[in-house]
């Protein structure tokens, strides 16, 4: 109800604002669609051991698979994720109630609730190896992005939250998570176009963060920490922080420390996702403050096919400089500089190798 309160005071106004045209509301569809899945897919090896195991258990059998037949199961369970071809999107659409409700009407209900049931089941199955850290195969990119126009829209959210555990971009997650007047049929078709640019962008690069950039990223950050006095080791890198330029991966500012003395120096460290340069659609912030202007960092890397840039700061202390300089504040810095360019070298040889 408070959705719907939000979303109309603020299409009146902007319906009210000259030359602004006032976008459609998209309705969040509440029916319960079903379960059981029936039909053909039944013949496709992983949607029956889904079926008959469940997620749990298809994540247990995943874990076991040789790449290759991974890489099948995949394919099926993307394949899954479309009403077509047993079901068009508009017979889905005018089974839907008003309220938001899917109902279908007559003989071809059990048709269009099979189809549905399957979606659903299939947008959470790879959710859940999203979660798991099993896929690393790019190649459920894009009928995850296209799952986002399904017309159930908690499918559709769905897939927008496995795109967001793949690749640690957030475009149009306000859509889906927040209650606001983003929820309407142009902020979703904003988002699609984000996500189909940086499928664009990455479709021959390496767009999912997983293990191997993961365990890559964070040697570095070891490697660094343990040449730079200041900067301690961070362990967390499975909870991402999204910040309104992209995503951020990893963030450390020594300046944040409570035992920070007034004639150190700071240290400010980030890894981050850049993704494309300008989203259209709206992403959710949780970093506070602004990522400081590119030239007051002391050393900044981009590793594009790894969707991943790394910056540096090593500032100056709050204290006056004495005269003649500080020599050893200086040699510190430049040390600190040296080190992270060297902690670099495994991603630049992952990113060599991602191309």
């Amino acid at each position: 109800m408070l959705r719907l309160i939000s979303l109309a005071l603020y299409l009146a106004c902007v319906a009210a604002a000259p030359g602004v045209r006032a976008e459609t509301p998209l309705r969040y569809v509440v029916g319960d669609y079903g379960r059981a899945i029936e039909g053909p897919a039944l013949k496709l090896a992983c949607i029956a051991i889904l079926n008959r195991e469940h997620v749990d258990g298809l994540i247990a059998r995943f874990r076991n698979m040789p790449k290759g037949q991974q890489h099948i199961c995949l394919a099926e369970l993307s394949r899954s994720l479309s009403p077509a071809p047993d079901v068009t999107g508009e017979e889905v659409e005018q089974a839907i109630t008003p309220q938001g409700q899917l109902i279908p009407q007559g003989s071809e209900a059990r048709r269009i609730y099979n189809r549905i049931a399957l979606n659903g089941a299939a947008a959470k199955a790879l959710d859940r190896l999203a979660e798991s850290h099993l896929i690393d195969d790019r190649s459920v990119i894009p009928g995850l992005i296209e799952c986002m126009k399904h017309p159930i829209t908690d499918i559709a959210g769905t897939c927008s939250g496995t795109l967001f555990n793949l690749t640690r971009h957030a475009y149009g997650s306000a859509l889906w998570t927040a209650d606001t007047p983003l929820y309407t049929v142009e902020e979703r078709a904003r988002a699609v176009r984000d996500w189909q640019n940086y499928w664009l962008l990455m479709q021959y690069g390496h767009p999912i963060f997983d293990r191997a950039v993961e365990r890559e990223t964070l040697r570095a950050i070891r490697a660094i920490a343990e040449q730079v006095r200041g900067i301690p080791p961070h362990d967390d890198m499975l909870k991402p922080r999204v910040e309104s330029y992209g995503t951020c991966v990893f963030s450390y500012n020594s300046g944040m420390d409570a035992r920070y003395r007034r004639g150190d120096i700071r240290y400010e460290l980030i890894f981050r996702r850049p993704g494309i340069a300008h989203p259209e659609s709206s992403v959710e912030s949780s970093l506070s403050g602004d990522v400081p202007a590119p030239q007051q960092y002391s050393y900044h890397e981009l590793f594009p096919s790894l969707d991943l840039e790394v910056y540096f700061v090593a500032e100056l202390p709050l204290r006056t400089a004495q005269p003649g300089g500080d020599l050893s504040n200086l040699v510190a810095r430049q040390s600190a500089i040296y080190a992270v360019q060297t902690a670099m070298e495994g991603l630049r040889r992952l990113d060599r190798d991602s191309r």
